[in-house]
């Protein structure tokens, strides 16, 4: 479960491979992301760049569109199991699963303007 910085939304994950969008203040659950073809173990909420990570057991960390609902990003080629964690930040996203392998995704090479964030 992760809340937005604003106190505003609220996503959640779990064992029925969903991913669930909630207003916070309302309790009613606005959009539910489907994708993920084993348990949710990890979400992080991007508010700022309106995205959520998510990662699976499995073995895939999936890029979503907050406003949407829309897969933006299926990344599956790197780990062998269970994602355990995921993060991101503007420019990285970074996972670890127990493989014991750590993934650092780096999309910043060629972005111009980075050294004014």
């Amino acid at each position: 479960v992760q809340f937005s910085e604003d106190s505003k939304t609220i996503v959640s994950g779990g064992n029925d491979q969903d991913i669930r969008i909630w207003d916070a203040r309302t309790g009613e659950c606005l959009k539910v992301l489907s994708g993920h073809k084993d348990l949710v173990r990890t979400l992080h909420l991007d508010s700022r760049n309106r995205r959520i990570i998510s990662g699976s057991y499995d073995a895939s960390v999936k890029v979503w569109s907050l406003e949407t609902g829309e897969m933006i990003l299926d990344i599956k080629q790197f780990h062998a199991t269970w994602i355990l964690a995921a993060k991101a930040d503007y420019k990285r996203i970074v996972s670890t699963s127990q493989d014991s392998r750590t993934l650092l995704l780096d999309f910043s090479t060629g972005m111009t303007g980075l050294d004014l964030l």
